[in-house]
């Protein structure tokens, strides 16, 4: 060729560039969008943590689909619990065995309630559907005539509703237990979780497992507590599964009568009091609630220790019912 010949050197610089640009701005490219994708999914979790505007959706139309229906004879599809100590004390785990002896005897069934898939679903999986357990029980025996001939109730024990526990209670129970249960940031949010103590507890689990000399504590709420107190095997959570359990049958619980949770949190509160186990007394038998525990322990009415924590100043009476 009669034109200059172009070095050697020059050649080299110009392919690696052309090379090697496009291969360098494309990752500075997906790294930027991969920072922005980070930084807008931190805020939605951050937003969820605060609001539970999701959580509060997905339980609430999880809750449309778990119902019932009482339908003449048998039903096809049906589930019952697996045995928590509420379950267990009542009966409900031991519905099919009632059912197949009295078939075997020659009953037949003529109405039994039947169930939507998801409720099947969820029973299935050992969760505890979003059914309104009655704190009460007892027992009324009634003639033909209907006349009452036998009745006991255990609502003596009872708070009926969040206005009948004195506020030293109810502050008390929160301060130990769940601290933001009264003070929500929305009407939606779930009061299942406090993400401060599951982040805590799950931190110092993760540590024990590693035999570093940190303490094992729990992160349960109040709602959870419950949860397990009356579903899980032996009230007890042995195994983080269990725990997921409790947490997502007690979110379907808060959010049974809609998103807003405000109400709930109060009835949980009474439920709670109402329901918490506390060991046995000689002579007594198994203890369930404070009014109980009042009585079979210290002989005290659960009226006579509200009028006495109620009372102005502070009183030898005030001061020993509170103890």
């Amino acid at each position: 060729m009669n034109g200059k010949s172009i070095p050697s050197e020059l050649s080299q610089v110009r392919a690696s560039k052309f090379r090697w640009f496009p291969a360098w701005r494309g990752p500075i490219r997906w790294r930027r969008w991969l920072l922005l994708l980070a930084i807008l999914l931190a805020v939605c979790v951050f937003v969820e943590i605060q609001t539970s505007v999701v959580q509060s959706w997905v339980f609430t139309r999880t809750n449309q689909e778990v119902h019932y229906k009482i339908a003449p004879g048998a039903s096809p599809s049906i589930a019952f619990p697996r045995g928590g100590p509420l379950d267990e004390r009542r009966g409900y785990t031991k519905l099919g065995n009632f059912r197949a002896r009295l078939e075997n005897q020659g009953y037949r069934v003529a109405l039994q309630a039947q169930q939507s898939e998801m409720m099947v679903f969820l029973l299935n999986r050992n969760i505890s559907p979003p059914y309104r357990e009655p704190v009460e029980t007892g027992m009324a025996v009634s003639g033909k005539d209907g006349t009452a001939l036998f009745r006991y109730a255990q609502g003596d024990f009872l708070f009926n509703k969040a206005s009948d526990i004195p506020q030293l209670v109810t502050k008390t129970l929160l301060f130990l237990e769940n601290r933001d249960l009264d003070q929500p940031a929305t009407d939606w949010q779930n009061p299942v979780i406090e993400w401060n103590r599951m982040f805590k507890a799950m931190l110092y689990y993760i540590g024990s497992k590693l035999y570093l000399p940190v303490p094992v504590q729990g992160g349960s709420t109040l709602a959870v507590q419950l949860e397990k107190f009356r579903h899980s095997p032996n009230g007890r959570t042995d195994t983080p599964l269990e725990k997921v359990r409790q947490v997502f049958g007690a979110s379907l619980k808060a959010y049974r009568a809609g998103k807003n949770t405000r109400e709930w949190r109060e009835q949980l509160i009474v439920d709670y009091l109402n329901s918490v186990p506390l060991a046995a007394a000689p002579g007594y038998g198994e203890i369930h609630g404070l009014g109980e525990g009042l009585y079979a322990w210290f002989g005290t009415s659960l009226s006579d220790a509200v009028k006495a924590i109620e009372m102005p100043g502070i009183t030898v009476p005030k001061v020993r019912a509170f103890k």
